[in-house]
């Protein structure tokens, strides 16, 4: 590991995800040992950064890259340069799989497709599910369980005692499907995954009768942030090598298991 201390951050700072890295702790963004580098979330830029990181020389950790389609590329990258990293909120399976790994460090808490699936299929079954335009892996997983996923909300609001709307997909999605049930009119919860409110702070301003519920096995995704960010920046510190931050993850948090998740409902 670098003797530098710098601390990269990558996250959406604009864009229409920018929410996201708004996570982030203000404070800690402001800290001399971080620097912040805006990806916008879009993939391709989300890698690109990851390289010119892995090239440069300074870099002790890095933590971000909340999109799941860049993880990989990212990783990649770091691990050729030997960077500790942490992915707060990929839930790419050959990112969350890699969470705990010593080399080159890499911290990935975020539960995987089939865990956020089947964590909704226990607490809502038999609802039925609408996925959004990029959540194949979540719709798979919910089919995979025996679930049901239909092309539209619309066609869910329509089924005689549907009193329950599981969104798959992003928190886009997750506005998408509160607008269709706004418009119906009818009284129904909306259920979502992990990943489908990422982001989703605004919602604290809507009445308590409005607000979606989120089912979920782990802290959410602000806590999930916020403990990253703040880990990576003390291995910076401390000069911990790869299997030093990750056994101290472990130490701290525990290792998940997510073959049993155990649903918990959080009201937003």
């Amino acid at each position: 590991m670098s003797t530098a201390g710098r601390l990269a951050v990558v996250a959406p700072r604009t864009g229409p995800r920018a929410r996201w890295g708004r996570l982030f702790p203000p404070a800690l963004l402001e800290h001399p040992a971080v620097e912040v580098f805006d990806d916008a979330a879009d993939p391709e830029r989300s890698v690109a950064i990851a390289r010119r990181i892995a090239g440069s020389a300074g870099y002790s950790a890095v933590v971000g890259h909340f999109s799941s389609e860049a993880a990989g590329g990212a990783l990649t990258a770091y691990r050729w340069a030997g960077i500790p990293v942490a992915f707060p909120l990929s839930s790419a399976p050959e990112i969350t799989r890699e969470h705990l790994d010593p080399d080159p460090g890499v911290i990935a808490p975020m539960p995987d497709n089939l865990a956020q699936a089947a964590v909704l299929f226990r607490a809502y079954r038999p609802a039925e599910a609408w996925a959004g335009p990029s959540a194949d892996g979540l719709a798979g997983a919910w089919e995979l369980l025996g679930g049901r996923v239909r092309p539209s909300v619309r066609e869910i609001l329509q089924q005689p005692g549907a009193g329950t709307l599981v969104v798959l997909g992003t928190l886009t999605d997750a506005e998408e499907a509160m607008r269709a049930v706004a418009e119906d009119g009818r009284e129904v919860h909306v259920a979502l995954t992990d990943d489908s409110w990422v982001g989703s702070p605004d919602w604290d301003e809507l009445p308590p009768g409005e607000r979606p519920r989120v089912v979920t096995s782990r802290p959410d995704p602000a806590v999930l942030v916020d403990r990253c960010a703040r880990h990576m920046l003390e291995a910076v510190e401390r000069d911990l090598t790869g299997p030093e931050l990750v056994t101290l993850w472990a130490e701290r948090y525990g290792v998940p298991v997510w073959e049993q998740p155990r649903p918990v409902e959080v009201l937003r």
